[in-house]
């Protein structure tokens, strides 16, 4: 039989589906023995597309199995299916609902294919989280640190820092090699490390957290950032333009190599000096220069997809 969109929602334990048309229902297992009933069930009908949320983890096993099999596999940003289900009066949350959710987002929604990352990017993205949990874990220490007066606990908590800095170290040694390793990786690294404020630690959030450089244009990649001004206007009023939402963790570093260009990188200087010569206030032209910066970041990667 033909179908036209299959929708996943996938928990820990299950596979909750919904075909639409016809709207028939399954749950399967989140695991191999489910997959493998799953492709058994594809592998008899046709159909156009799978759509499934990006659950952070339980998502991944099933995506690794299925793309041996088919390409046109989509995980939406959950947040986008939840939305679109506010649109359509549907507040009740169920496993099955949030299927029927799914498959009737992807018939209705332009889903974009799925991107083809470099093979590398899911080792990278791993070791990327640890060493940025491990940060996190050494900043609790520190503060923890300064609050404590007793000796043998000032003791402890310094021996535990020490610890954390060598594997935060091996880490990001363990990083460079894997950059070094793939010459598409190694060639961004290279070009990058000219930029005046771009750092070891901006580029590999780059890498790891934000894949879809050189993908998009320099809007889109502005407000995947969430630097891009978002107007406030209706009717005669006009609001105050404000950047929110997109990747907060790349713009948090982004923000930090925004301020040491603004002092070392002669470009990013004159222009920063010239929104403030034009009566910006700084907060204004320092998102303005993170908004540079990432364009021309992204230009690069985009030169590099032509060239390799």
């Amino acid at each position: 039989m033909k179908y036209s969109t299959i929708g996943i929602d996938i928990s820990k334990h299950f596979l909750d589906i919904c075909i639409l048309p016809t709207k028939e229902t399954m749950r399967l297992s989140n695991d191999e023995t489910g997959f493998k009933k799953f492709l058994n069930f594809l592998q008899q009908h046709t159909f156009k597309k799978i759509l499934l949320e990006d659950t952070g983890c339980y998502h991944k096993r099933f995506v690794e199995f299925m793309t041996q099999y088919y390409q046109n596999i989509y995980v939406v940003n959950p947040k986008r299916i939840r939305d679109f289900a506010k649109s359509m009066n549907l507040l009740a949350k169920t496993d099955k609902l949030d299927a029927y959710v799914i498959a009737t987002f992807g018939i209705k929604m332009n889903v974009k294919a799925k991107i083809k990352y470099p093979p590398l990017l899911e080792k990278l993205r791993i070791i990327a989280a640890r060493r940025n949990q491990l940060v996190a874990l050494r900043k609790i220490e520190k503060n923890h640190l300064e609050s404590c007066l007793n000796l043998e606990m000032r003791l402890d908590i310094t021996q535990m820092i020490l610890l954390l800095n060598e594997k935060i170290k091996k880490l990001e040694i363990e990083l460079a090699e894997l950059i070094k390793s793939d010459e598409y990786y190694r060639k961004i690294y290279d070009r990058l490390q000219e930029i005046k404020g771009v750092g070891d630690i901006l580029i590999i959030t780059l890498l790891s957290e934000l894949p879809e450089l050189g993908y998009l244009n320099k809007r889109e990649i502005a407000a995947l950032v969430g630097i891009a001004p978002i107007n406030r206007d209706s009717g005669n009023m006009r609001g105050k333009r404000s950047i929110r939402c997109g990747r907060g963790s790349v713009r948090k570093v982004l923000y930090l190599s925004a301020m040491s260009a603004i002092r070392f990188n002669d470009i990013i200087k004159a222009f920063y000096d010239r929104l403030i010569a034009k009566g910006k206030q700084p907060k204004v032209a320092q998102v303005a220069c993170m908004r540079k910066l990432i364009i021309y970041i992204n230009s690069i990667f985009a030169e590099n997809f032509v060239n390799l």
